[in-house]
């Protein structure tokens, strides 16, 4: 049962898919071309239309060409093998996973404003144990001239956290039902704080929730400002493992965006953010970042972006036993992408501190993931693959060496389509966990640290797009 705090987060949400990077704030088509060139491609394939959920200082604030409301829903069913070798002994044990979720989206497009709501919900069951699963992305945006206003929230119940997707049998799996409408995509939210919910260690659900409010303004034909500001929570403390102490965390923090148009391909923008992350409990403590960077996108064809972003991090740990900690680092993103119509891929890498993924009082995190999607006419192919290591705050003056942790994934998934909205998939994945030192309270190896494999089949149904209005 939810506590009253998520009960309320979920209850503000009548109104409220996803705000994009800040950094990746580059090229980007005005909302009404892209809300009309989803409209068109829903006549070809059935599929729920999306709005430009873009809300980022360089997108235009243009006005939906006549108002329309669009209502989808969907089914999904999956059963999910998984084996994992415990690290440090080589035991080998097999687990059997079902899966049952029911998606609902709602998309309305009117003069001066766009809503979005996207739910999946469901259970997760492991023999005798179930668990509840839910993702919610909402935005409401409101578009004038040269201004535009979004509030956007992601609440997540998930087990294990997003990296990886191994609680939907794998990325590519993820990736598939996002193409066929039968889950929400993952927003960008999360980015905004740092990907915050890596580890894979415990398949039990962690709960997390991050708000968004960005405010931002066409300042010229070449020029336009963002500024942003959000607050988080992520909890731990259902996970029923007594072998982790995984540690809650609280984020604050506020964003402003300059881009500039250099010419009619490349863009430049002055990034500058402060974060504020704390720590509840007897591990507790504060860890402040600003940071400066430097932004460029340049697209390289119609058809393929590259934006990279790089400055400087300024650190500040307190609170905590050993002092205050002070460091400075370089904070950066990249990022490649190419779409056709049946096409798509993505590469990313991104540094800089974040939460800690509840193993730490903060981490300097690397975190690199490449996915791609090839659609024929009845199939779907997809690969994904992921590596992120988090590196614990320096302490020197508790003279111990830093912990760290590395997971990383590769895999791959193929669907079938049956009539117009009867998809079946099939996926596997090998994930991959380590660490420097033990992350188990209690003496002897951890059960959760190691090599597993996820083989997932499953079906989704959806219903036919319904045009409200």
């Amino acid at each position: 049962m939810f506590s009253r705090r998520y009960i309320w987060m979920l209850a503000v949400l009548a109104s409220l898919p996803t705000f994009t990077r800040a950094q990746d704030n580059t090229a980007q088509a005005s909302a009404s071309e892209s809300i009309t060139s989803d409209k068109s491609a829903s006549s070809d394939d059935g599929r729920l239309p999306s709005s430009d959920t873009s809300a980022s200082g360089q997108s235009q604030t243009g006005h939906p060409p006549d108002r329309r409301s669009f209502f989808a829903a969907d089914l999904h069913a999956s059963g999910d093998a998984e084996g994992n070798v415990t690290e440090g002994t080589g035991d080998l044990s097999f687990s059997s996973v079902a899966n049952a979720l029911a998606g609902v989206h709602l998309l309305s497009l009117q003069h001066r404003s766009e809503s979005a709501i996207d739910y999946l919900g469901g259970g997760q069951f492991y023999g005798s144990n179930g668990y509840a699963v839910q993702q919610l992305n909402a935005e409401q945006r409101f578009l004038w001239h040269r201004t535009a206003l979004a509030f956007a929230d992601e609440f997540g119940q998930l087990p294990g956290g997003s990296f990886g997707a191994t609680w939907f049998g794998g990325a590519s799996v993820y990736n598939l039902g996002t193409d066929s409408n039968a889950i929400p995509p993952q927003s960008s939210i999360s980015s905004f704080f740092g990907a915050s919910d890596i580890t894979g260690l415990t398949q039990n659900p962690l709960l997390s929730n991050i708000s968004l409010v960005q405010l931002s303004e066409v300042l010229t034909p070449r020029s336009s400002l963002a500024l942003t500001a959000g607050y988080g929570e992520t909890d731990y403390s259902r996970s029923e493992l007594t072998e982790l102490n995984l540690i809650n965390n609280q984020e604050l923090g506020g964003q402003l965006n300059y881009n500039y148009a250099l010419s009619r391909r490349d863009q430049i923008g002055f990034l500058s953010s402060f974060r504020r992350y704390q720590f509840p409990g007897p591990l507790g403590g504060n860890v402040s970042t600003s940071l400066g960077q430097v932004v460029f996108g340049h697209p390289v064809s119609s058809r393929t972006k590259f934006n990279v972003a790089a400055g400087p991090e300024f650190t500040r740990l307190s609170g905590v036993t050993g002092g205050v900690v002070n460091q400075l680092n370089v904070s950066g993103h990249a990022s490649l992408s190419y779409a056709l119509r049946r096409s798509s891929l993505s590469l990313s890498y991104d540094r800089g501190v974040t939460s800690g993924s509840g193993l730490f009082v903060g981490a300097n995190t690397d975190t690199v993931q490449f996915s791609m999607v090839r659609r024929y006419r009845e199939f779907a192919l997809s690969t994904a693959a992921g590596y992120s290591r988090l590196s614990q705050l320096a302490r020197p003056s508790l003279g111990t060496v830093s912990q760290a942790y590395q997971y990383g994934f590769v895999g791959a998934g193929v669907q079938k389509q049956f009539g117009r909205y009867v998809y079946a998939t099939a996926g596997y994945q090998f994930n991959d966990q380590s660490s420097n030192n033990s992350l188990c309270v209690v003496s002897g190896p951890c059960s959760s640290i190691g090599q597993g494999q996820t083989f997932s089949m499953g079906i989704d149904v959806s219903a036919r797009p319904r045009r409200l209005e």
